[in-house]
């Protein structure tokens, strides 16, 4: 039995590069060997010397994965970049980031409209989940005004 063979990895993670994990798995296909290689495979060896926040977000800081995510995942936005990006913002999701998880349904809700095939498991899971810890529809939307608030607020100093 090779090493591979003793992984507890989705179907998917046979199928698309680790850098791609993002976009095709559900929360539920997180498995402990598919979150290591997540960390091992993207986001540790990564070093992003242009932008500070990156240490931060691959480290777990939710609120630097978010912004990153929100400055980076924009029309010509290089493919690499954004996976990286939204990868360090699943990570903060699967450790329980309720804002990183408004910010990765949001990115997937757009990507699905152009390639549903592609995103539509992830998209799906993602949006079960935030219905289950009950942040679906006015509890999201309350969270997304006080992000919006803090930031407002912060910006005002």
């Amino acid at each position: 039995m090779s090493i591979i063979d003793a992984l507890d990895l989705p179907d998917a993670c046979f199928t698309s590069t680790p850098q791609n994990w993002w976009s095709a798995l559900a929360p539920e296909d997180w498995t402990p060997d598919a979150r290591w290689g997540l960390s091992d495979r993207v986001l540790e060896p990564l070093e992003m010397l242009f932008d500070p926040r990156w240490a931060l977000a691959r480290a777990g800081d939710p609120a630097a994965a978010i912004a990153l995510a929100i400055a980076y995942d924009r029309d010509g936005s290089h493919h690499a970049l954004i996976n990286a990006m939204m990868s360090a913002l699943t990570a903060n999701a699967l450790l329980g980031s309720a804002a990183a998880r408004l910010v990765l349904i949001h990115s997937l809700s757009k990507r699905s409209r152009l390639d549903p095939a592609r995103y539509q498991r992830a998209l799906q899971g993602w949006q079960m989940l935030d219905r289950e810890l009950g942040l679906a529809a006015g509890g999201s939307m309350g969270l997304v005004a006080v992000v919006a608030d803090t930031s407002n607020q912060e910006a005002a100093r």
